[in-house]
């Protein structure tokens, strides 16, 4: 990373030689030759036929080598810059004039030398120097660091905020233990009460299951379901109602389903008793008729 300043007064110039450079960019990602050799592989020993016959880099490798310009920027700077003194005409580039100087500073002062050493490749008018910066990208002389009571302020307060949001949780469980302890007396209530009434001969004759269960015991089946519904909305990229139409589907095929299978126990039921006292025709016919009594 690099920082260009640009002397007061001379704005147009940076827009200027700004301009020239985002062109040398743009020429750099636009000039490559497919068939050039940078994006042909070596084949490694023990690969197939089919995998020697990919001699090209993927897409992806292709553009991290199209993008990989650090080199090809620096030098960019540097014949920029190398005329910002008195400007190009040839290049259009607009100077700072003779006693402007501008400053690049380097977060490795070391990638300057990508395009070489020396005032005849970057012109008099430049001066590099280290840019100090941190991870928020500020000053270091300008962040003040905290002091023992502040950090020890500081990990008090997070202290008790954690130790407060333990506490909230904890409550939080027990109330749903008592909400779910009170639905289980509730409906442990109900089913005494229904059977009761079904011993009396009134009520329904089979309890449904919804009822039947313990709220516990139907939670979880709403979990389970929910986690299902999810699950295949996220597979089939499909909606909420298209699975609940699914599931119309696939529950009217099963009840169809279960009626054929009712018929053809009853049929098979129907065919294998017969009436007593009467056999088959065929067996009445070949038996062995009475001896004849002269």
């Amino acid at each position: 990373m690099a920082l260009i300043t640009f002397p007061p007064g001379c704005s147009s110039s940076g827009l200027s030689a700004f301009q020239k450079l985002r062109e040398y960019r743009k020429r750099h990602e636009h000039s490559w030759d497919p068939s050039s050799p940078l994006f042909k592989r070596e084949p490694q020993p023990g690969e197939s036929d089919y995998q020697k016959s990919k001699i090209h880099l993927t897409s992806k490798l292709r553009s991290r080598k199209i993008n990989d310009q650090k080199a090809n920027t620096v030098a960019d700077m540097a014949a920029v810059l190398k005329d910002i003194r008195y400007g190009s005409e040839r290049i259009g580039l607009e100077g700072i004039g003779k006693e402007g100087v501008v400053e690049v500073k380097w977060s490795d002062l070391a990638d300057a030398s990508y395009a070489g050493e020396g005032s005849d490749i970057w012109g008099e008018a430049v001066l590099h120097d280290t840019l100090p910066w941190d991870r928020n990208n500020r000053d270091i002389l300008k962040r003040q660091a905290l002091s023992t009571e502040k950090q020890a302020e500081w990990k008090t307060q997070r202290a008790a905020i954690k130790e407060a949001n333990e506490e909230k949780k904890r409550k939080n469980r027990e109330e749903n233990e008592r909400i779910m302890k009170a639905r289980e007396e509730r409906w442990a209530k109900h089913i005494a009460l229904m059977e009761k009434h079904r011993a009396m001969g009134k009520g329904p004759k089979v309890l449904p299951q919804r009822i039947r269960q313990s709220p516990a015991d139907n939670w979880a089946q709403e979990r389970q379901a929910q986690l299902e519904k999810l699950a295949w909305m996220e597979r089939t990229g499909g909606s909420a109602q298209e699975y609940e139409f699914s599931r119309e589907q696939a529950n009217a095929v099963d009840a169809v389903e279960t009626q054929e299978l009712e018929l053809e126990s009853a049929a098979g039921a129907g065919a294998g008793a017969q009436p007593l006292g009467l056999g088959n025709k065929s067996d009445a016919e070949t038996e062995t008729p009475a001896t004849k009594i002269l």
